[in-house]
């Protein structure tokens, strides 16, 4: 009897959570910075391609930061509650257009991830926030600090520079 049970609310489990999406790693196939859309291979055996996820960004307050990925890139996808097809159109609360949940059509690439055999090639100290790539650098120091690098440094618009002891600067 007891064996039964068991195997009954074992098989309740699995039939309640086996279509349930939480999240998955997986690999960058195709990815769109105009549209932040991205077509993500699971690594997880049984996942279909995952076509047109929307890429999170950093965004509000009229500011946003991009991330950009290349193909092989790994990634982790999270799946929404509720289906978002209507909602992911232009941002607005909709009626749903269907009563799917935690579906696979309904995932988001929320960042990427990095192998723990495959440390971070990140130049600057570790305590200080970091944008870098293809040899170019933006370091936030914890001391106030920044450090711009790159083959060449572009700034468009008024330049404007004060230090804190007055003296004028030569540019």
């Amino acid at each position: 009897m007891e064996n039964a049970a068991s195997d009954f609310f074992g098989g309740l489990r699995k039939g309640l959570t086996e279509n349930i999406n939480v999240a998955v790693v997986g690999r960058i196939e195709k990815f769109e910075a105009k549209t932040m859309k991205a077509d993500v291979a699971p690594l997880y055996p049984g996942y279909p391609l995952l076509i047109e996820l929307p890429v999170l960004s950093f965004n509000g307050g009229g500011f946003v930061i991009r991330p950009i990925y290349e193909r092989g890139d790994l990634v982790l996808v999270v799946f929404t509650d509720k289906d978002m097809d209507n909602l992911i159109m232009d941002g607005r609360l909709q009626n749903l257009n269907s009563t799917r949940a935690h579906a696979l059509e309904d995932g988001v690439v929320v960042g990427g991830l990095n192998a723990f055999n495959s440390p971070l090639d990140v130049p600057g100290a570790s305590n200080s926030m970091v944008i870098s790539g293809h040899g170019a650098k933006v370091e936030l120091k914890t001391n106030g600090q920044i450090e711009l690098e790159g083959k060449k440094v572009k700034i468009k618009g008024d330049l404007e520079v004060e230090t804190i002891n007055g003296q004028p600067i030569n540019l």
